[in-house]
C-alpha cells in the first residue's frame, strides 16, 4: 500500500473545489453563513488539485446541477434525486461529505440521530423532511457514527452522546464474532431490492461497521468490546474469497461486488488506515466484471453473472441486477489507488467519461445490457443524483 499519500480525512470543501475550476453561481447565504471546517488537515493541508482532464470538468458541472435541483435551505436537506422525496442517511451521507458545509453536515445528521428509534436504529429515510421516520435493519447506524466522527473533526460538534452511545449499542446487538449480522429479508443495505434467504453479513455492511466502532472509540463511548475493532476488521478481510479472488458480496452470496471496497476507502480516507491487503484489495478490483470502464454492481461467479430477475432487483443489466453505479466504481477504483495501483486516477476519469458519454448528469445508475429499451439513455427521471458527488472527493484524493 502507499502511505503518506494523503492527509487522512483530508477534506476541501466540494464548493472550494468548484469554485477554483469553473464559474457558478453564488452560494446561498445560508450555506455561506456556516463556519468553515476547522481542522488542521483543512487549514494547512494542500488546496484543490487541479481538473484538467474534460470528464473532471463535466463532473463539476453535473455536481452543480445535483447541487441546485437536491438541496434544500429550510430546513437543510439532501434530497437523493428528481425521483425520491424522501431523504435518506446513505444519501445525505455521501452528499455531505462532498459538500463539506457545516450549515448541511450538522443540522442533516442531527435530525437523523434525534429519530432513533428505542433500541438505537436511526432512520433509513423519512417520508419527507423530517418526518415519517423509516427504520431497516441496514447500515444507517454506521454511516451515523462515521459521520458523527467527520463532524467532530470538522467542526468540533456532534449530535448528543446518548444518541450515539444507542446507535453503537444497536450495532453491537447485531454482530456476532465481529461480523454484522444481517437478517433475513429486504431492505437491509443499500443494495436493498435482493431478498435475503437466511441471515447473512454483507461486505458492504462489514467494512462500514469496521469504520464505524473505530469511530465510535475515539468519540469515547463505551461498552465496545476489549477485541471489538479488531474482530469487525478481521471479519470484512474473511469475506475474500481466495478461490474467487476478490471479497464476496457477503458471507452466504459469492458474488462480485463492486460496493465491497466501501468501507476500505473510508478507513484509508478517514484514518490513513488500510484493513484489508493490497492482494486483496487488487486481486478485488480485477474480478469485478467489467463495463467499459465501469463494472457490475454485483455479479454471480457463473452464467452470464446476472441474478434472477424480479420486480425489486430488476432484469438482467437494469438496477441493482448488475448496472453499473458510479460511488461504488468510484469508492473500488478509489481504494485500490491507495494500494498502489499505478493508473486509478486515468481510470476513473474513463469511468466519469463513461458516465457523461451521452449528457453531463450523474445518474442513478447506467445500464449494462445493450437489450434493455433504455440502454445508453437512462431514464432522465433518475438523473442528478446527489450521492455521486463524492466521485468528486475520490478523484482529489487520487490526485494527491
Amino acid at each position: 500500500m502507499k502511505r503518506g499519500r494523503l492527509l487522512a480525512g483530508l477534506t476541501v470543501p466540494l464548493f472550494v473545489v468548484m469554485i477554483s475550476a469553473v464559474p457558478m453561481s453564488p452560494i446561498p447565504s445560508a450555506v455561506r453563513s456556516g463556519p468553515s471546517p476547522t481542522t488542521s488537515a483543512v487549514r494547512s493541508g494542500p488546496g484543490p488539485a487541479a481538473l484538467t482532464a474534460p470528464s473532471e470538468r463535466q463532473l463539476l458541472a453535473a455536481i452543480g446541477t445535483a447541487l441546485h435541483r437536491n438541496l434544500r435551505y429550510s430546513p437543510p436537506v439532501i434530497y437523493p434525486s428528481n425521483a425520491y422525496t424522501n431523504p435518506y442517511l446513505r444519501d445525505s451521507f455521501w452528499a455531505a461529505q462532498a459538500y463539506g458545509q457545516r450549515a448541511f453536515s450538522v443540522p442533516i445528521l442531527d435530525a437523523f440521530a434525534a429519530a432513533e428509534r428505542a433500541d438505537g436504529d436511526p432512520p433509513t429515510d423519512f417520508n419527507s423532511p423530517y418526518h415519517g421516520p423509516v427504520y431497516r435493519d441496514d447500515e444507517s447506524a454506521a454511516l451515523l457514527l462515521i459521520w458523527a466522527w467527520r463532524n467532530h473533526t470538522l467542526y468540533g460538534v456532534t449530535p448528543p452522546i446518548a444518541s450515539l452511545q444507542r446507535a453503537l449499542s444497536y450495532l453491537l446487538s447485531r454482530q456476532r464474532n465481529g461480523y454484522l449480522v444481517t437478517p433475513p429479508g429486504m431492505f437491509h443495505s443499500w443494495w436493498d431490492a435482493y431478498n435475503w434467504p437466511t441471515a447473512t453479513a454483507i461486505a458492504y455492511n462489514q467494512g462500514l461497521y469496521a469504520v464505524a466502532i473505530r469511530c465510535a472509540k475515539l468519540l469515547g463511548l463505551s461498552s465496545i468490546p476489549l477485541h471489538g475493532i479488531a474482530s469487525a476488521e478481521q471479519a470484512y478481510r474473511s469475506l475474500y474469497n481466495p478461490q474467487l479472488g476478490y471479497m464476496q458480496l457477503s458471507t452466504t452470496l459469492a458474488a462480485s461486488d463492486a460496493s465491497a471496497l466501501t468501507g476500505e476507502f473510508l478507513s484509508l480516507w478517514i484514518f490513513n488506515r488500510p484493513i484489508l491487503t493490497d492482494s486483496m484489495v487488487l486481486s478485488t478490483l480485477s474480478h469485478l466484471k467489467p463495463f467499459g470502464a465501469g463494472y457490475y454492481v454485483a455479479a454471480l461467479p457463473q452464467g452470464d453473472g446476472s441474478f434472477p430477475e424480479t420486480a425489486a432487483l430488476g432484469a438482467p443489466g437494469y438496477y441493482q441486477n448488475g448496472a453499473s453505479w458510479l460511488l461504488y466504481d468510484a469508492l473500488s477504483i478509489g481504494a485500490a489507488g491507495l494500494h498502489g495501483l499505478p493508473d486509478a486516477l486515468p481510470r476513473l476519469q474513463a469511468r466519469l467519461a463513461l458516465e457523461f458519454r451521452r449528457d453531463v448528469t450523474l445518474h442513478e445508475f447506467l445500464e449494462t445490457n445493450p437489450t434493455l429499451p433504455d440502454y445508453g439513455a437512462e431514464p432522465a427521471w433518475r438523473d442528478t443524483f446527489s450521492w455521486d458527488m463524492f466521485a468528486l472527493v475520490v478523484d482529489q484524493t487520487l490526485h494527491r
